[in-house]
């Protein structure tokens, strides 16, 4: 029997806008909210807003959480508050093949982003640590996940977001927590090539409320939502 695909808080938003949906890694999502190359090229010209709820976040917690994700995530640089650093993913001493991404959020936390479905690697690379004590959490189903990128994406962002996001302050690799049209969120700057691109991510009950937020926001500079095809032409 066909294993039932996971859902985005905005699912429901997607589907009455008259997106096209697939099924990535098990979650159905937009593909596309016109053709792929009308998308693609709006986001290439002004910008697009794009649901990305499927990408894997693992909470991590303890009192050596930079010093223990730096070394057993391999990351290319030490973590800190506000900054996030890649990996390539080593378990046991083996390359995995697998990129993530660690972000700091507190002295004590981080928050590790992982493609669709591979959070377990992760876990797997921290459990085999016994010399420090890390406490991990899989909030993949608990935060909803968006993607603002194109040249208009920090103009639209400033009208909702309580933080400077300019890139003198905040350049790639830069994160924040602050609050975005009055909700706690997480933002992450991510290029997408030269593209500036800002990952965003809230709790799941505000998802709706918050894709909402950023539909009105884009209209002045006429961002409205593309497909994950778009996105993941630019990685």
């Amino acid at each position: 029997m066909k294993s039932l695909l996971r859902r985005s808080p905005m699912y429901h938003l997607h589907r009455m806008s008259g997106a096209t949906v697939s099924d990535y890694s098990g979650w159905s999502l937009p593909s596309s909210y016109t053709t792929l190359e009308e998308d693609f090229e709006r986001l290439m010209k002004v910008g697009g807003i794009c649901d990305i709820s499927h990408y894997g976040k693992l909470n991590v917690q303890g009192n050596d959480v930079f010093n223990v994700l730096t070394s057993r995530l391999n990351l290319d640089s030490d973590l800190c508050v506000g900054s996030s650093h890649s990996s390539n993913l080593l378990v046991n001493g083996n390359p995995t093949g697998e990129n993530v991404v660690a972000t700091g959020l507190a002295y004590d936390e981080a928050l590790v982003l992982t493609r669709p479905g591979k959070v377990s690697l992760v876990v797997k690379a921290l459990e085999s640590s016994s010399e420090n004590c890390v406490h991990l959490v899989d909030y993949t189903s608990s935060l909803a996940g968006v993607i603002i990128a194109g040249c208009r994406s920090r103009s639209m962002l400033s009208r909702i977001v309580e933080y400077d996001l300019d890139d003198s302050v905040f350049p790639n690799g830069a994160s924040v927590q602050c609050k975005a049209a009055e909700v706690h969120v997480i933002i992450i700057r991510s290029d997408l090539g030269e593209l500036p691109a800002f990952q965003i991510y809230i709790t799941r009950d505000f998802g709706e409320y918050f894709w909402n937020a950023l539909l009105h926001a884009g209209v002045s500079d006429g961002i409205s939502p593309v497909g994950l095809e778009s996105v993941m032409r630019l990685g």
